[in-house]
């Protein structure tokens, strides 16, 4: 038997499992509209948490009242803290105001935080008139107390840290020098147009912090070095002097020296005599080389040929290096200029220039 028959028969109607199905199916939507809900309020609130602490460009930086902030997690100095912030884009915080105040404390409370950090106002131009290094502006909230604590026998205590204790926050005058945390922040313009935040102001904030000083081992570097070539000097190169020796004057060898030259005196000046002849008959003879022969009886001997070569004697002898005049060997004395004219020794005198002419000594002249 069937076993709808026997629902049939004690009363009961008997349902299809395809009919079953149909009536549970409103639940189960019901059951998928709930976990929809659930997952897009999750989403909702996910995003709204995100959009409050990490709204911003950079993923270090925290949206507070919103303006971005940074908190260190390493200690520096105020000088270091504050070249820390500027190579981030950033400037040590401006907390002038009761909610950028009360945003900053309440987030590092929050944390656990019992610190004292480094933010942007000082006292460094005007001792006791505190200034943000921002925008120059004078600090005038100072959290829970409206004074600035400080200790007064600390000297150079120009920078201020706030406090963070578990009871109270206050704002305290301290050394520079100290290592402390620090808090940084965006710069935004004053004006309602502006909307981004502003970084203009880095140059004058990198001015004030060499007027102030580095301390050492935090040195920063200096990115306007001047080039050596843009001081203007311009090197002009050195201009030599130096005359060109002519041909006619030089042309003295030596073995040991090429270009040698003595100082020549004219009391050690000696005639040439004995193995020397420089061209001599009856007492003076002299030779050009045009075929003209003139005697002179100063007892001087000029030679000239297609240039001019001029030999003096009759107690006026050019000596070069050692006393030495320019012999050869075997008596023989070469002069040379622009033409060839050869006096030999051994009583002989040849003068070669254009046409030869040959003198021969002594007592002798002969010309062609």
């Amino acid at each position: 038997m069937h076993l709808h028959k026997l629902h049939a028969r004690r009363g009961y109607k008997y349902r299809s499992p395809r009919a079953a199905h149909n009536t549970i199916n409103p639940l189960r939507e019901m059951k998928h509209c709930l976990i929809a809900i659930i997952v897009l309020l999750s989403v909702l609130l996910r995003e709204q948490l995100v959009s409050s602490t990490t709204g911003c460009p950079r993923r270090y930086l925290r949206r507070i009242n919103g303006k971005c902030y940074y908190f260190s997690v390493k200690k520096m100095n105020w000088y270091g803290a504050l070249n820390n912030c500027l190579r981030k884009g950033l400037t040590l915080a401006d907390l002038s105001n009761p909610g950028d105040f009360n945003g900053a404390i309440d987030f590092l409370s929050s944390k656990g935080n019992t610190e004292d950090f480094w933010f942007g106002g000082n006292d460094l131009q005007t001792e006791g008139r505190y200034q943000y290094i921002s925008n120059g502006r004078l600090v005038r909230y100072f959290g829970n107390y409206s004074v600035v604590w400080s200790d007064e026998s600390a000297l150079c205590n120009d920078c201020l840290e706030v406090r963070i204790r578990s009871n109270m926050t206050i704002t305290a005058s301290e050394n520079c020098l100290e290592r402390q945390y620090f808090i940084c922040s965006e710069v935004y313009c004053d004006s309602v147009d502006a909307k981004k935040p502003r970084h203009h102001s880095h140059e004058h904030l990198h001015h004030f912090h060499h007027d102030v000083g580095e301390p050492s081992g935090e040195s920063e570097e200096d990115m306007n070095t001047p080039s050596p070539f843009d001081s203007g000097s311009e090197e002009s190169p050195n201009e030599s002097n130096e005359d060109a020796i002519p041909k006619d004057e030089l042309e003295e060898s030596n073995e040991n020296d090429k270009e040698t030259t003595a100082a020549v005196s004219e009391s050690d000046a000696t005639s040439p005599a004995e193995g020397e002849t420089e061209s001599t008959a009856a007492g003076e003879t002299e030779t050009t080389a045009a075929g003209e022969i003139e005697s002179t009886a100063a007892g001087e001997t000029e030679t000239t040929a297609a240039g001019e070569a001029e030999s003096t004697a009759a107690g006026e002898t050019e000596t070069s290096a050692a006393g030495e005049a320019e012999t050869t060997a075997a008596g023989e004395t070469e002069t040379t200029a622009a033409g060839e004219a050869e006096t030999t020794a051994a009583g002989e005198a040849e003068t070669t220039a254009a046409a030869e002419t040959e003198a021969t000594a002594p007592g002798e002249v002969e010309s062609p």
